[in-house]
């Protein structure tokens, strides 16, 4: 990451900057590229329903790290919306809470798709 970007947020395991009309997010060199790609493919089949995100532009390597720039849309965070709107907070942590066990109901069903399929001990019917 380079230090004049305008950092937006850090976590344990990456940074997000926005550099110019995008945004970057940045993965420390220890994360797992299949993770970094699945949430790539995640945010393009999400672009694909018409929904009004940010487009995936790349997933690349920045100094040895990978990273994914998206299409920066601006407006409010989630929190300037509930200190402007103390009164719809339930309305917000229950959004918060759709996309929570939508994105949980995602990750069991990648997990589903991604194991081989049991097999059967007991014998086929036959007519």
């Amino acid at each position: 990451m380079k230090d004049n970007y305008e950092v937006l947020a850090k976590r344990s395991k990456k940074v997000i900057y926005k550099d110019g009309d995008t945004v970057v997010k940045e993965f420390d060199s220890d994360f797992s590229k299949a993770d970094i790609l699945n949430e790539a493919l995640n945010q393009a089949r999400i672009e694909e329903t018409g929904l009004n995100v940010p487009k995936l532009l790349e997933v690349s390597k920045i100094d040895g790290k990978w990273a994914i720039r998206l299409e920066y849309i601006p407006g409010k965070t989630l929190k300037d919306l509930m200190d402007e709107n103390p009164d719809k907070l339930d309305e917000y942590l229950e959004l918060c809470s759709t996309r929570s066990r939508i994105s949980s109901t995602a990750r069991s069903l990648r997990r589903a798709m991604t194991r081989p399929p049991a097999m059967s001990c007991t014998p086929a019917l036959t007519r």
